[in-house]
């Protein structure tokens, strides 16, 4: 009984707390693509400057006991990319290598998904080829080698036999009946 209550309880989580970060990462975002008007929440440790993106408004919401911090990120449709500067001793990708490290996140609001300044430059991508007339083609050869192997099973096939010769007894009453008939 009491493992169908936690079940319950543990169902009707609504699920309001955010999420685990990965493991190891100081910074992480809930969901890197959010429905039209919805925000995008990125957690970071308190202190932490974020960049200004163009289009992207970020609010800081909530400063946890741990050091956290929380912000909502808003904006119009479209894709946005985000590099939030990371602690030293955190996960940066390598903090000697004369540039402040930085975690890149690339935020994906509204339905249209990804958009680009170079959508209007480049060439749609074509379809794909349709593939019906090399299944009919396909269909055609197999039914050909089939019709064909069949011909040739047959024209190996040995002529049937002659027919088998009638005993002499039988062939004798014939001929008599023939020369009674006769005259």
């Amino acid at each position: 009984m009491s493992a169908i209550v936690v079940a319950i309880v543990l169902g009707c989580h609504d699920g309001a707390g955010s999420p685990p970060p990965p493991p190891g990462s100081v910074v992480w975002v809930d969901a890197a693509r959010v429905a039209r008007g919805a925000p995008s929440v990125l957690h970071a440790p308190a202190g932490t400057a974020l960049p200004t993106v163009e289009g992207l408004t970020a609010r800081q919401t909530l400063v946890g006991d741990d050091g956290t911090a929380t912000w909502e990120l808003t904006g119009a449709d479209g894709s946005y990319i985000v590099e939030v500067p990371v602690p030293a001793d955190a996960d940066a990708p390598d903090p000697s290598a004369g540039k402040p490290a930085a975690r890149t996140f690339y935020l994906d609001i509204g339905e249209g998904g990804p958009t680009s300044a170079l959508d209007d430059v480049l060439p749609p991508v074509p379809p794909p080829p349709a593939r019906w007339p090399y299944v009919v083609l396909a269909v055609l050869v197999l039914a050909a080698g089939i019709w064909v192997a069949l011909k040739a099973v047959r024209a190996l096939r040995p002529p049937p036999p002659p027919p088998a010769p009638e005993a002499p007894d039988v062939l004798a009453r014939r001929r008599w009946s023939e020369l009674r008939a006769q005259g």
